[in-house]
């Protein structure tokens, strides 16, 4: 106690004594306006705010005060040049333009750090800007030019302005060692499709959310791994070619009347979520695509993705049971529990030897959270045995009011899943509890089988 008074006393500066894998660690928990204050504290803490290895500009909390505002953008002008050569992993820049004093200075300071950012060979970068309606953003050539750059990721906060790619980045490289790309809300006057087959070779995973402004993408890749397409409502066309794509996830919706069109090649895929929705008359028929897609990549899928709808029309197709000889998971979206959603799905999982894991429930963002986990488990070899018989999980959502058509699914699995190990029934609302019920007394072809009960 009397060691630790005198400590206080003598001013023993404890934090600077850290070693810089620590101080730095500490120093990311900071908001810049802290860092700022903590640089003039001695100057082995002004070298610590100087390299820490993460940055994160957040304009928002001084929206609206214009001193606060300013002194921010001096001092993070004055970091970048006092940076200039250090190595640097992360810089996550979140402006509004929109409630901007002076727009057109601000935007000036907000490319000029972009691009001091590619000086300290930046690996990922976070681009959150709110822009004002109707602006252009024009990502500077620099940009492009960059051979640090790993990750890089755009949010258009309010999907007003145009993302503006430069048309002299055609003499360069491009992107050479971006592995990521995610784009959210943004409209882009460019094609995507050029952005990432021309400029972006050594890109492995895409990520394209609510992008608007753009009715055909045409990708072609030798890299892409992961492509994830999510609420692009003015998107008809969808073309791609990845020799290497193994993750694939169309959450796809449609606003516009005109015919659709999807043409994948991608024989290596290992994963698809296949979610489709169209809100316009007449419907498009994607039957077609999946048919074939599903038949293309078929010795490979070992995950899927699909809706209620999409099983419905390929069993009235009489399509079903397409052989999937290594699914291991297979997640059903319902939109609406038919009665005809045993026989649908009885008939899709006779293609599925291999299943082990099987989710029933409303489109979530994550099922896996549900409580249903990949694991590893022993199979028996398939042949000569029931197509059930490898069947281990099964998470089931009662989604109607009263739940009997989910009823007669979940009995279906426990009278037929020989080897069965758990059973999870999720439910909403107390006045399911006679679903409860009959499902604890129904009986069971697998006499280890346990069935759960959780509340959503």
């Amino acid at each position: 106690m009397e060691t630790r008074s005198k400590s206080r006393r003598a001013g023993i500066d404890r934090f600077s004594s850290l070693p810089d894998i620590v101080a730095h660690k500490v120093v990311s928990f900071l908001e810049m306006e802290d860092i700022s204050r903590l640089s003039v504290v001695s100057k082995r803490c002004r070298q610590l705010c100087i390299s820490a290895p993460s940055l994160s500009f957040d304009v928002i909390p001084y929206r609206t005060d214009a001193r606060k505002r300013a002194q921010l953008m001096n001092y993070l002008e004055r970091l970048l040049i006092l940076r200039k050569g250090m190595d640097t992993q992360d810089c996550h820049i979140r402006w509004c333009l929109e409630s901007s004093f002076n727009f057109a200075e601000e935007e000036y300071r907000v490319l000029s750090w972009l691009h001091n950012a590619l000086v300290c060979d930046f690996r990922r970068l976070d681009l959150d800007v709110n822009l004002k309606s109707g602006s252009d953003f024009v990502l500077p050539f620099s940009l492009f030019c960059s051979k640090s750059l790993e990750s890089l990721t755009m949010t258009f906060t309010n999907r007003t302005g145009i993302l503006k790619i430069p048309s002299s980045i055609g003499g360069t490289s491009g992107f050479s060692s971006l592995k990521c790309l995610k784009m959210t809300s943004v409209r882009i006057n460019n094609s995507i499709g050029e952005l990432v087959s021309s400029y972006c070779k050594s890109l492995e995973q895409l990520f394209l959310h609510d992008i608007r402004g753009i009715e055909s993408i045409t990708i072609n890749s030798s890299s892409l791994k992961v492509l994830i397409v999510q609420f692009t409502y003015d998107l008809v066309h969808l073309h791609v070619s990845a020799k290497e794509l193994a993750h694939l996830g169309l959450y796809w919706s449609f606003n516009s009347p005109n015919i659709c069109e999807l043409d994948l090649s991608a024989l290596k895929l290992e994963n698809l979520a296949y979610v489709v929705k169209h809100s316009t008359e007449p419907k498009p028929s994607f039957d077609k695509y999946l048919v074939h897609l599903l038949r293309d990549v078929a010795a490979n899928i070992k995950g899927l993705i699909l809706t209620d709808y999409s099983m419905l029309e390929l069993f009235k197709l009489g399509c079903l049971p397409i052989l999937l000889p290594n699914l291991e998971l297979f997640y059903t979206f319902i939109v609406h529990a038919r009665n005809d959603l045993v026989p649908t799905v009885a008939s899709f999982l006779k293609g599925t030897p291999k299943l082990h894991g099987l989710y029933v429930g409303k489109c979530r963002k994550n099922p896996m959270g549900s409580g249903m986990k990949m694991r590893s488990v022993g199979r028996r070899e398939s042949q000569g045995v029931s197509f059930l018989q490898n069947l281990k999980l099964v998470n089931i959502e009662l989604i109607t009011s009263q739940g009997w058509n989910e009823l007669k699914l979940i009995k279906y699995f426990l009278k037929t899943a020989e080897d069965l190990e758990r059973m999870t029934v999720l439910y909403s609302t107390p006045s399911l509890s006679k679903v409860v019920r009959k499902t604890v007394q129904h009986e069971k072809a697998s006499s280890n089988a346990i069935v759960e009960f959780r509340r959503l």
